[in-house]
């Protein structure tokens, strides 16, 4: 899955689904383009989360616990 088709899909709800639950959807897929994008960065770093269940906890640790304290 590419995070672009998901950041794209998010920006066509927020302007065709003005309502609760365009707009839930729209932070949803939002979400999943910005964790694909920092999946993305770190195996371009050949740095490789484990896997389900936990993947979205783990990549938080690695990106909160990388000592830069501008990513911080």
């Amino acid at each position: 899955m590419r995070p672009h088709d998901f950041w794209h899909l998010a920006d066509r709800l927020t302007v065709n689904e003005k309502n609760p639950e365009g707009f839930r959807c729209a932070i949803s897929r939002a979400y999943y383009a910005a964790f694909l994008s920092a999946v993305d960065l770190l195996e371009a770093m050949n740095i490789f989360l484990l896997g389900s269940p936990g993947k979205h906890t783990e990549l938080l640790n690695i990106l909160g616990n990388t000592g830069d304290s501008a990513l911080v």
